[in-house]
């Protein structure tokens, strides 16, 4: 089984980007969860339970067995949300990812990494593309050992 963490945070107008790129995943022959955590509050802009739970049935027909909503009352900083989140996975859980809510998955990133995950303790892409809305740019990221200085 595999876990998807999805933090969200003032998500209202971009929470269906993550949603949608999760529906849309290949060659999935695995059972997975998905565990959302939430500000919720009138300041927070929340996406919120109501407009996730539209994307139920198109997570189902790619293996998503349940999905998780967890609701917070207060901002807490990222670091503890993947916390929260990590100690809700299912005890079947074998792997876990993170997807954000502003990221666009590639289509087979659910099998290739769990796939991976069959022989290693972590796994991270190389490259994507990053869509700048404001200049209609679209840039080419690459991340190797020397400029990752983003990694937990």
């Amino acid at each position: 089984m595999l876990s998807v963490i999805m933090p969200m945070y003032r998500s209202k107008f971009i929470g269906w980007l993550g949603l949608e790129s999760l529906c849309h995943q290949k060659d999935i022959n695995f059972e997975w969860e998905l565990i959302i955590a939430e500000e919720n509050g009138k300041s927070f802009l929340e996406f919120g339970l109501e407009n996730i739970l539209t994307y139920k049935e198109g997570l189902k027909k790619v293996g998503c067995k349940q999905v998780k909503y967890l609701k917070l009352n207060h901002w807490i900083p990222l670091s503890m949300k993947y916390s929260i989140m990590a100690k809700q996975l299912n005890e079947d859980s074998k792997v876990f990812l993170i997807q954000p809510t502003d990221y666009w998955s590639p289509l087979y990133r659910m099998s290739k990494t769990f796939e991976l995950m069959q022989n290693a303790d972590w796994v991270h892409g190389k490259t994507f593309i990053m869509y700048d809305m404001k200049r209609d740019e679209i840039h080419l990221r690459t991340k190797t050992l020397s400029n990752f200085l983003d990694g937990c």
